[in-house]
């Protein structure tokens, strides 16, 4: 779910922080843990969700939480699937699952989802595989995606 802030900076400017966020707790302390003073959180309807795209975000920020409690990653990609309300969403969670239970990797189910997962997606959770570190991955890949979204910190040095 997609979360405007209102916010002060450390150096006591006011702000308007754009946030991706399971709810509006996590999006505040996302930017506290930013160095952000929060005044106010108004939740926003998710563009990717207008547009009818899988939200590749918010599915690996759901994820990396689900994982991080310790779920196993079919189990989480289950839970994922039982929660969510739009049929064509659910049908990609329901297709990974069938690929994780037929024993292949999560990159592979992944290919069988062009429409819904980008190469660079699929790229960064196959050199992830490879190195047993996909929470450290899909982190990385969550960040970036936030910074592109928001044009921040994307500019050669």
């Amino acid at each position: 779910m997609r979360f405007e802030l209102r916010a002060i900076t450390q150096d006591g400017r006011l702000e308007s922080v754009d946030c991706q966020a399971l709810d509006a707790q996590s999006a505040r302390q996302q930017a506290e843990s930013r160095g952000y003073t929060v005044l106010e959180v108004r939740s926003r309807q998710n563009l990717l969700a207008r547009s009818g795209r899988f939200p590749v975000q918010l599915f690996s920020q759901e994820l990396l939480v689900l994982l991080a409690a310790g779920l196993t990653l079919v189990e989480a990609i289950e839970t994922l699937g039982q929660k969510e309300k739009r049929a064509d969403w659910r049908a990609v969670l329901t297709g990974l699952l069938g690929v994780l239970r037929q024993g292949q990797p999560l990159s592979a189910a992944l290919e069988q989802a062009p429409s819904a997962f980008p190469p660079l997606y699929v790229a960064t959770v196959r050199a992830a595989e490879r190195t047993s570190d996909l929470v450290p991955a899909l982190t990385r890949y969550v960040t970036y995606q936030v910074q592109l979204e928001a044009g921040v910190g994307l500019e050669p040095a």
